[in-house]
């Protein structure tokens, strides 16, 4: 009988045990963590946070405590489900907020259509500028204080340290153009809106832009300007088809034009004046200019004699429209120095008679100068 009993209550006190274990192991199951709690209350926080921020239009501080709030369950192994719903909240008001936003160039990047240009057209190395707005209710505000990445997507470039800004009041974010190393690839910078939150990070997907710096295309103008020693201009230069014949052997696509159109403007921008260089690439809509200046600098009667002696040279200078720099120069000369002069029985005769021996004197010059050309205009 004691036997008997002995059993029933260690069968008893199994069945309790067995009991108490399992009924804890539900309670674990169901009840988080104090961590895991601390945890859903901050972001129940920022959640809230966030939603005041959205009502004052404070756009990138929402989103900013949005993120916040996905770093926290990013943080976590094997987050709960009520930590998976609010981060799930987090992300739907931040796909909201995207939605919104407009990347847009700069200023600098438009054209007067305002439509995106490459920097190149514009004739200078344009600094990576971007603005942002929000649009609310069909008009648009700025947003500032977003965080806003630059980065080389494409050629040889740099950035000048992480690219990393913030936009200004105005929504504007800029920063130093990258540095380039050969200005003959295509170079494109991209721009992203990359908010973070310790060593979480959350890009915009669809907000992001990017800027083009195109190489050099194979377009250049032929600008020629013919004076005598009283600057008189001449309306039809010789030198203008000499030249064009010269340089069309090349595999590239010349125009011309009579820098006497120009007016002092040709002497601006043969003279290397930044703007007068922009404003007249930018017209003709090509990265090269190509220079010619045939100058009659001196004309003198002979005495006593119906004879007059003159002299002068021909310049042709290749000039980069994105910097300004003279890649290339060659000159001809006809001077006594050189053995060689014009002549003619009028002041207007003897100073046609230099400007077809400038141009003949140039025309061999560039004979031999092919090479270098090549070289300043990146064929080869």
């Amino acid at each position: 009988m004691k036997r008997v009993i002995t059993v029933g209550c260690g069968l008893a006190l199994c069945i309790f045990v067995f009991w108490n274990c399992r009924t804890q192991t539900a309670s674990n199951a169901t009840t988080p963590d104090a961590s895991v709690s601390g945890t859903i209350e901050k972001m129940k926080t920022y959640l809230a946070n966030a939603g005041q921020k959205m009502d004052e239009l404070a756009v990138s501080e929402a989103a900013s405590l949005y993120v916040n709030a996905l770093a926290l369950k990013d943080g976590i192994a094997r987050p709960p489900q009520d930590v998976l719903d609010l981060a799930a909240e987090a992300e739907t008001a931040l796909a909201k907020i995207e939605a919104g936003c407009l990347l847009q160039a700069g200023a600098e990047w438009l054209n007067a259509e305002s439509v995106q240009i490459a920097a190149s057209s514009v004739g200078t190395l344009l600094s990576p500028k971007v603005t942002l707005w929000y649009n609310v209710d069909g008009s648009r505000i700025a947003v500032s204080g977003a965080p806003v990445v630059f980065t080389v997507k494409q050629g040889p470039a740099r950035m000048a340290g992480t690219g990393l800004t913030a936009t200004n009041e105005y929504g504007e974010a800029s920063i130093p153009p990258p540095a380039v190393s050969d200005f003959n690839r295509e170079i494109v910078v991209s721009a992203a809106v990359v908010f973070s939150s310790g060593g979480y990070r959350y890009p915009f997907r669809q907000t992001k832009l990017d800027l083009v710096y195109r190489p050099p295309s194979k377009r250049a103008v032929i600008l020629v300007f013919e004076r005598d020693d009283q600057g008189q201009v001449n309306d039809d230069p010789y030198i203008l088809d000499p030249v064009y014949d010269a340089l069309k052997k090349m595999e590239f696509d010349f125009s011309q034009y009579n820098g006497r159109l120009l007016g002092d403007d040709f002497m601006k921008v043969y003279g290397g004046d930044p703007q007068a260089i922009s404003k007249l690439s930018l017209e003709q809509s090509v990265p090269f200019l190509v220079l010619v200046l045939n100058d009659c600098y001196s004309v003198r009667q002979q005495r006593g004699m119906e004879m007059y002696i003159s002299e002068g040279r021909a310049t042709l200078r290749i000039i980069r429209a994105a910097d300004g720099k003279v890649l290339f120069e060659a000159v001809g000369y006809v001077d006594r120095k050189h053995d060689n002069y014009g002549q003619g029985n009028s002041h207007d005769n003897a100073a046609r008679d230099v400007y077809r021996k400038n141009t003949a004197e140039l025309v061999k010059v560039l004979s031999t100068k092919m090479k270098e050309i090549n070289t300043a205009l990146g064929l080869d």
